[in-house]
Parts: C-alpha cells; structure tokens; sequence
C-alpha cells in the first residue's frame, strides 16, 4: 500500500507517513491523520485544526520579523 506524503499547498507538513503525524508550518499544531484504505488520507486531514490558512502565512511572518 503507497501512502500519500506530499501536499502542493496549504499549512500542513506530513512529519510521519506511517502514523499520519502532521503538523502547521505556521502554529507548530499537530494531529493524527486517519488513513483511508488504499494509502490516501481522508478530505480534511490536510487542515490545520486551529484553522490556520495559507493565506495567513504573509501576516504570520510579518509579525514574527518585526
């Protein structure tokens, strides 16, 4: 069974293809995402649970540089 470990876009980082450890680039928030039979992850697991977006990352960065 082939996992799927890359994402093109969004806050999430698969940190562990074999638990489904995943954790916001822009929080540090964690979870562990179910795994659907045949290797992909179910619609959802994708999302930072503290809602955080990619269209957040520009206001994130700018207030940790300054």
């Amino acid at each position: 069974m082939k996992i799927e470990t890359t994402r093109s876009s969004g806050t999430m980082k698969l940190h562990d293809p074999s638990s489904g450890r995943m954790r916001c680039t822009l929080c540090g928030a964690e979870h562990h995402a179910q795994i659907r039979p045949g290797g992909r992850y179910y619609r959802g697991s994708w999302q930072c649970p503290s809602g955080c977006k990619p269209s957040d990352s520009a206001d994130y960065y700018n207030e940790e540089t300054q």
